[in-house]
C-alpha cells in the first residue's frame, strides 16, 4: 500500500438531500484544511440517492453513482458508510446493519434509527469491532454527543434538559414575537421547510423523544426506551397561553428532560413554562440549547443551530475525521451490556403547574373549580380571571408543588365537568 493510499479515507454517502449535498460541498471547499489538520484525505468514493437525474447544486462527475446503496457494503475500498436516508425501518436500517456486518464503520444523522434500534446496533458494532458515530443525530450545530462521552465522562449526571426541536421552538417564538396563532405560525414554519414530511414527528414531540433517548443512554449509562418517555407536543398551545405565561414571568418551551429525583428517574418531552430569566428562555427561532447538570462541574449550557445544511454537514464531517483515526469505541460510551435499566417514576414526580380553564360565566363557577382542586389536595399559588365577553370566562391558575399523578386525575375530572368549556390545558413549570 502506498503512502497516498494510507492517507486516503474512502466514504460512500447514501442520501443526497440537504445534508448529503452539504457534506459534499464541505469536503470540496475545506479538503485542504481537513488534510492539513488530520493528515487524512477524505475521499467520496460513491454516492446513492433515489434519483440520479434530479438537479443538485453539487458536482458528482468524478464520483461513482450506485443505484442501490446496499452495494456500498461490497466495496472493499470503502472504509465508512454515511447513512443520510432517515427513518428507523427500511433501507436506512438495512444499510446500517449490513455495513456493520461487513466490518465497515458507519456515520449517521438518523436519530429515529438510533432511538428505536440503538442497543441492537451497539451490540452488533461491538461484536464486529467497528465504530458507529452520530453527532449529527442530536442538535447538529452543538457537539453534545462527544461532550457527554468525553468532556463530562468523569462526572455523574443528574439532569439533561433542553430545547432540541428547532421547528417547535420556531413556532413558539413566532407566536410570542408576532402574536400569531398556532396554525399561522405552523404554516409559516412549513413554508420555510422547517417541518418534517410527517409533521407529527416535530409538533407531537416525537423527534425530541428520539433525541432524548440517545442523550439519556449516554448521560445516564442507561438502556433508554421510547416507551418510557412521556411525550406531548405543542398543538394545544394557544396564543392566549403564550401571552398569559409572559404576563406571569414565563416563556413556554417544548422541553426534553431527563433527571434523577428522589422518586426515581423522570423522562419526559412536554411544553413547559420556564422563567423569563432562564438561559433556556433566551433561545429563539430554530436554535437549540441543552443544559447538563453534573456533580463536579455543575450546570453547563450548550447552545447552537439544531439543524440545517451547514451545521449538520459539519457534525457529520467531524465524525468522519474522528472515525478515520479513532480506535473502536462503544456506541453509547460504555459496552452495551453495562448499560443499566433505571426505574421510571413520573406519577410521584412533583412540580408546580400552569392550568388554563375556560368556564361558564355563572355564579359559583369559580368556587366550584377551586373546590375540585381542593379535593385533590392541589393548592393554588396564583389565579387570574381574564377579561372576557360572552358566556365563556378564561381562568389561569398556577399551583404550588404537587404530584403529576394528582394533576393528571384532577384534569381528567375537570375535562368532564359541565362547568368547563373545552379541554383544560396543563403545563409543568420548570424552574431552570
Amino acid at each position: 500500500m502506498t503512502n497516498e493510499q494510507e492517507k486516503t479515507f474512502n466514504i460512500a454517502i447514501a442520501g443526497l438531500g440537504t445534508v448529503g449535498c452539504g457534506l459534499i460541498r464541505l469536503i470540496e471547499k475545506n479538503k485542504d484544511i481537513i488534510e492539513f489538520r488530520t493528515g487524512k484525505k477524505i475521499k467520496i468514493f460513491a454516492v446513492s440517492a433515489k434519483s440520479k437525474e434530479k438537479k443538485r447544486a453539487v458536482n458528482l462527475e468524478n464520483i461513482a453513482w450506485v443505484s442501490d446503496p446496499m452495494e456500498f457494503t461490497n466495496f472493499d475500498q470503502v472504509h465508512c458508510v454515511v447513512e443520510l436516508i432517515g427513518g428507523h425501518e427500511g433501507i436506512a436500517k438495512d444499510l446500517v446493519f449490513q455495513s456493520i456486518n461487513k466490518g465497515k464503520n458507519v456515520v449517521t444523522a438518523n436519530k429515529a434509527l438510533l432511538a428505536h434500534h440503538g442497543h441492537e446496533i451497539a451490540v452488533l458494532a461491538e461484536e464486529k469491532k467497528v465504530n458507529v458515530y452520530y453527532e449529527a443525530a442530536v442538535a447538529g450545530g452543538i457537539p453534545i454527543i462527544r461532550t457527554l462521552m468525553q468532556s463530562l465522562s468523569p462526572n455523574k449526571t443528574s439532569q439533561i434538559i433542553g430545547v432540541i426541536n428547532g421547528t417547535c421552538n420556531y413556532i413558539l417564538t413566532e407566536m410570542e414575537k408576532s402574536s400569531l396563532s398556532y396554525e399561522t405560525a405552523f404554516n409559516k414554519a412549513k413554508g420555510l421547510g422547517y417541518v418534517e414530511a410527517d409533521p407529527e414527528l416535530d409538533i407531537g414531540g416525537i423527534d425530541s423523544a428520539h433525541k432524548l433517548a440517545i442523550l439519556s443512554s449516554i448521560g445516564f449509562n442507561q438502556k433508554a426506551s421510547l416507551e418510557d418517555i412521556n411525550t406531548n407536543g405543542i398543538k394545544h398551545i394557544s396564543l392566549f397561553d403564550i401571552k398569559s405565561a409572559k404576563e406571569l414571568g414565563f416563556k413556554i418551551k417544548l422541553l426534553a428532560s431527563a433527571k434523577v429525583t428522589e422518586h426515581g428517574f423522570h423522562h419526559e418531552v412536554a411544553p413547559c413554562l420556564i422563567p423569563l430569566t432562564s438561559p433556556i428562555a433566551q433561545v429563539m427561532g430554530s436554535e437549540n440549547i441543552i443544559l447538563v447538570e453534573s456533580d463536579f462541574i455543575g450546570k453547563t449550557y450548550y447552545r447552537g443551530a439544531g439543524a440545517g445544511e451547514g451545521p449538520t454537514a459539519s457534525a457529520v464531517m467531524a465524525d468522519l475525521i474522528n472515525i478515520s483515526g479513532d480506535k473502536v469505541k462503544p456506541l453509547f460510551g460504555i459496552p452495551e451490556q453495562q448499560l443499566r435499566t433505571i426505574e421510571h417514576s413520573i406519577r410521584e414526580f412533583e412540580n408546580s403547574f400552569y392550568i388554563r380553564i375556560s368556564i361558564r360565566d355563572e355564579p359559583g363557577a369559580l368556587s366550584h373549580i377551586t373546590g375540585i382542586l381542593g379535593e385533590y389536595g392541589i393548592s393554588i399559588n396564583r389565579m387570574r380571571q381574564k377579561d372576557h365577553k360572552g358566556l365563556e370566562a378564561p381562568i389561569v391558575l398556577l399551583t404550588h408543588k404537587t404530584s403529576a399523578e394528582k394533576i393528571r386525575t384532577c384534569i381528567e375530572q375537570l375535562s368532564k365537568d359541565d362547568i368547563c368549556i373545552g379541554l383544560p390545558v396543563c403545563l409543568r413549570i420548570e424552574d431552570i
